[in-house]
């Protein structure tokens, strides 16, 4: 189901598979949980509809607090098919190529069907001979160690599926959180290094995985799923914000710097001033997107990286340190290194919807 109109990144309902039963586990009432973050009970029973991002993270955080375990996250991907079945029709296709490089670029192709939150890159050290999938936020979310375990623990599970479980790892596993007080899981699940407090959230593996064949695929069939995949694709973006849409592109771009409206409204082969007037209708302008962009990616950054303040202010496009620590005090009225000592000391909330 699509909403009228998405002013929030969106995931399927499809990564709610298995949480409520795993809830239960643990003695949490899912559907309870679910009205505190403002997820509808519907989205247990249709997996097609569309979610908030911001409230599916706010979820895995709230059950994290509530069940006073810090790997949630990971714990969501320990069943393999479940792990699957999260990533919906995307699974189907991770099988449709005559290589699994192949697979892997249709099924990225094709990711905004799943989720327009993140981005999945493949980055190719040729010499070394490792490939990287570096998974990157494209809207600003805070708190989301959970989210990205979530999501590195689901393309972890996504390559052994496609490998056909053959026992091959992982070279290693980054994540840009600190370091937990036991990382045992994590070292257990993906049974290959695992570093943290690192610049990406990235799945480093052998470069010779992409060459190896596959079964190959039913073009015919696969042309129907494509087809199909894309037309959801594009009936979800007709329903897209303008807001929505400008925060998206911001989120890609701030890290070069260059976010100008003009760049901006290119890219969307469009005119400044149309940009200007539909979000002048949304009752939002460019200046204050671009503000609540910077201060919702430096709030991340410095609640869940361990990423020096100098680089998280370049990574929010300011040209110096000096200028985002003082934008960074009229948003929060302290310096940023101040702030992340802080949500370090910052003790978790105690209400409990446990049945």
């Amino acid at each position: 189901m699509i909403p009228d109109i998405l002013d929030e990144p969106y995931v399927r309902a499809t990564s709610l598979i298995g949480v409520e039963e795993f809830a239960c586990e643990l003695g949490i009432s899912l559907r309870n949980v679910l009205r505190e973050v403002k997820i509808a009970d519907a989205a247990l029973d249709d997996p097609t509809m569309l979610i908030s991002m911001v409230s599916f993270n706010r979820l895995l955080v709230r059950l994290s607090q509530l069940s006073g375990d810090p790997d949630i996250g990971l714990k969501l991907v320990l069943n393999a098919k479940r792990a699957m079945d999260d990533i919906g029709p995307l699974a189907l296709i991770l099988k449709m190529g005559d290589t699994t490089g192949e697979c892997v670029k249709n099924a990225l192709r094709y990711l905004k069907y799943h989720t327009n939150a993140i981005k999945v890159e493949v980055v190719k050290d040729t010499e070394k001979g490792i490939g990287e999938f570096r998974y990157m936020p494209l809207f600003p979310l805070t708190d989301v160690r959970q989210l990205t375990e979530n999501a590195i623990g689901v393309a972890c599970v996504a390559m052994r599926f496609l490998l056909s479980d053959d026992g091959s790892k992982p070279h290693m596993v980054a994540f840009q959180h600190s370091k937990p007080a036991d990382d045992s899981l994590h070292n257990e699940f993906f049974e290959c290094e695992v570093i943290f407090n690192h610049p990406t959230n990235s799945l480093y593996f052998d470069l010779k995985w992409l060459e190896l064949e596959t079964i190959g695929a039913d073009h015919q069939i696969a042309n129907v799923v494509y087809s199909f995949l894309q037309s959801e694709i594009d009936k979800v973006e007709a329903k897209l914000t303008t807001t929505a849409s400008i925060s998206s592109a911001i989120s890609q771009l701030l890290p070069s710097g260059h976010v100008g409206i003009d760049l901006i409204a290119h890219a969307m082969n469009v005119s400044p001033k149309t940009i200007q007037r539909r979000l002048k209708n949304e009752g939002t302008s460019y200046s204050e997107i671009l503000h609540g962009v910077r201060k919702e990616t430096a709030t991340r950054l410095l609640t869940e990286t361990g990423i020096p303040v100098s680089n998280v202010a370049g990574l929010c496009g300011y040209s110096s340190p000096a200028a985002f620590n003082l934008a960074f005090k009229g948003w929060h009225n302290c310096t940023p290194q101040e702030f992340r000592t802080r949500q370090k000391n910052k003790p978790i909330k105690a209400d409990n919807p446990i049945s």
